[in-house]
């Protein structure tokens, strides 16, 4: 599925959008997704160095308390969603009190 958007504005823009993969994330058991944000396309830091683009795509703020963040893996041909993994850590979930 290919999506066209054309911007109203005063500069002419295209975005093309292409669903390559769907599938239900893997999430513990009774765990559910509150809310889900697509990553920005660069942290923070891109401003000093343009080229340092977020490593996953979005995040998700899940039932548990946890916030998780995604990336899409190609194998063998097929697509997946991982849990992205934080430098030194087996995944990349943080609790945030509140």
């Amino acid at each position: 599925m290919a999506m066209r958007h054309f911007c109203q504005s005063g500069s002419k823009s295209l975005i093309v959008i292409t669903q390559v993969y769907s599938k239900m994330l893997e999430l513990p058991e009774g765990v559910q997704v509150l809310h889900a944000t697509a990553s920005a396309g660069h942290l923070s830091s891109s401003t000093i160095y343009p080229a340092c683009f977020a490593p996953y795509l979005f995040s998700t703020a899940c039932s548990d308390g946890f916030i998780r963040f995604w990336a899409c893996e190609l194998v063998n041909q097929e697509y997946r969603w991982i849990e992205w993994q934080m430098i030194g850590q087996q995944s990349s979930s943080i609790t945030v009190p509140g």
